[in-house]
């Protein structure tokens, strides 16, 4: 589904990213973890198309399904992949909602941009994704403005609009940063069973181990622009390249496994 080989980024000569492969499969969660500015999310921009050589030299080459490189795709051509149903859904780390915007237009927007579909369609769909990050039920909430709402709502609209064109790929760039750790658990629970009854491809990049140690099928841990490690949560825990980096989250990642 993902194929990430040799991928390399320079800014104005300075290496973020070396020499970096990875695959993941169809239905599978990779999670991407490392310290804060060790170029996570400059990879998972790279592997969305949001970012390519226009901001400084790459190298290698990311594939996503048939999209041989999708680092050098048009603006256009990426817009006309999303529609024929290769898209992929984008959780930036502040949410990017418009706050000039209500939830309901929010939503509405890549509807409208991206499909033919008429207004009502527009808010069936949007009442659909709100559904799939349990925010249905909240009095008023088309109608209401991110300002109006909390972090974690925040978030999980955020996530709703990421979903509303229904991608076969999730990225999600640091999904429980900022939050409160009971906010944070219901986060990372959500995203896990979106993957379980969606099937969703996914690539998360966060430094929460907590959250890895739920949503991940496999870690791969980046340092020194270089991945240096990929393996399962168990295996990370008994390798000593990360032991130090992982242990701090991995007794509140136990206790976010329970009921």
């Amino acid at each position: 589904m993902i194929r990430i080989e040799g991928f390399g980024k320079e800014y104005d000569g300075a290496v973020v990213l070396e020499h970096v492969s990875l695959e993941v499969a169809r239905g599978e969660s990779l999670v991407v973890v490392g310290s804060s500015g060790c170029g996570k999310s400059t990879l998972l921009r790279h592997v969305a198309g949001i970012e390519g050589a226009e901001t400084g030299a790459v190298q290698g080459r990311i594939s996503v399904g048939a999209v041989e490189d999708i680092t050098r795709l048009s603006e256009t051509a990426h817009a006309s992949r999303r529609v024929r149903g290769l898209s992929i859904g984008y959780l930036f780390q502040d949410g990017a909602l418009f706050d000039f915007c209500t939830v309901e237009e929010n939503l509405a927007w890549p509807l409208s941009v991206h499909t033919p579909l008429e207004p009502e369609a527009i808010r069936e769909k949007a009442r659909e994704a709100l559904e799939l990050v349990e925010m249905a039920s909240v009095p008023g909430i088309l109608e209401k403005r991110p300002g109006e709402l909390s972090g974690g709502q925040r978030k999980r609209i955020a996530l709703a609009r990421a979903l509303v064109l229904s991608p076969d790929c999730m990225l999600y760039d640091e999904p429980t940063a900022g939050l409160d750790p009971p906010i944070a658990t219901g986060i990372s629970r959500l995203i896990r069973r979106l993957k379980r009854t969606r099937g969703l491809t996914s690539i998360t990049c966060t430094h929460d181990m907590a959250c890895a140690r739920v949503i991940a099928d496999r870690i791969a841990y980046l340092a020194g622009a270089r991945i240096v490690f990929t393996g399962t949560f168990q295996e990370a825990l008994e390798d000593p390249a990360l032991q130090e980096f992982i242990q701090p989250g991995a007794t509140h990642a136990e206790k976010q496994l329970q009921p």
